[in-house]
């Protein structure tokens, strides 16, 4: 994958995200709330866990990257999308539109084309990645 292509598919995440939150709040009622708090608390975790210079918001892999597979990260390859996913799709469930989930759904998309791309490049970047897809899931602990 050629670099206009990831910048393609965080520009469209940006606008999602940017969407979501322009027609909604981003603090939910009390029936979604212990949903959004465990997604962002999930989130937090994962970027703690990650150590600063690997930070990215376009799938790549930095020099001198190791592969993290503590915290979250022990349980799926990609917390910070699931983390993501779970809060905004408590944005759109608690004020839903068609739009909206529309907007989420292609979020989703969007997210999941960004960790093909960068499972490819963790892959050829290291050994070990193999072994540790195999007993960890992508993005739901357990599931998928």
């Amino acid at each position: 994958m050629n670099r206009i292509a990831p910048t393609f598919l965080v520009t469209i995440q940006l606008l999602c995200l940017a969407y979501l939150v322009a027609t909604g709040p981003t603090i939910v009622s009390s029936r979604w709330l212990w949903l959004e708090l465990l997604g962002l608390a999930w989130g937090i975790w994962a970027v703690v866990v990650m150590p600063r210079r690997q930070w990215r918001i376009f799938p790549d892999v930095p020099q001198g990257a190791r592969l993290v597979q503590c915290g979250p990260y022990r349980w799926v390859r990609h917390p910070m999308y699931t983390a993501v996913l779970v809060v905004t799709g408590t944005w759109v469930l608690d004020h839903p539109t068609l739009l909206r989930g529309c907007v989420w759904m292609l979020l989703a998309v969007v997210l999941h084309a960004k960790l093909k791309h960068e499972e490819t490049l963790l892959q050829a970047t290291f050994p070990e990645y193999a072994a540790y897809a195999r007993r960890t899931k992508r993005l739901i602990p357990g599931v998928y």
